[in-house]
């Protein structure tokens, strides 16, 4: 019974990615970014799932939750951690990146094995990029209404 769930499951994973893939090619990124975040809960730890998302994203802080999750499932993936450099300088210092788009590594052939840790872990990092995006977000408005208003 478990085996047909996970295959249910991963079948689904599958025609999510493919289907997120075709709304991409057809300029549809909203509808994409609808399938491949579904897609990524079924998978969470499927590094092709955060790459497409990356693709489609329209937030800062929504790039660095898909940069981080790539890098702790593939810590191989060099294009990625450039890009997460690229975008903790330009989130630091309000100044747009300058990266060129390159594919990404390949995911190393024992990085499909999943535990608990790994798991505890990728949530915990999602937590804390959730938090430091609202902090800065916070700070922003506050720096905004003081540049805008001329004091507390």
């Amino acid at each position: 019974m478990a085996d047909a769930q996970a295959t249910s499951k991963r079948q689904r994973f599958e025609e999510l990615m493919r289907a997120g893939i075709e709304a991409y090619r057809q300029e549809k990124h909203r509808l994409a970014h609808d399938y491949w975040r579904e897609a990524a809960t079924l998978d969470p730890y499927n590094e092709k799932v955060w790459l497409a998302l990356y693709r489609v994203i329209n937030t800062d802080e929504d790039r660095l939750v898909c940069l981080r999750n790539i890098i702790a499932i593939n810590p191989a993936n060099v294009q990625a951690r450039k890009r997460l450099q690229a975008l903790e300088r330009k989130m630091a210092s309000g100044t747009p990146p300058v990266v060129k788009p390159q594919p990404a590594t390949p995911r190393p052939s024992g990085a499909h094995s999943e535990t608990g840790q790994r798991r505890r872990s990728l949530l915990a990092r999602l937590l804390f990029v959730v938090l430091v995006a609202g902090i800065l977000g916070a700070l922003s408005g506050i720096i905004a209404s003081i540049l805008i208003y001329g004091g507390w």
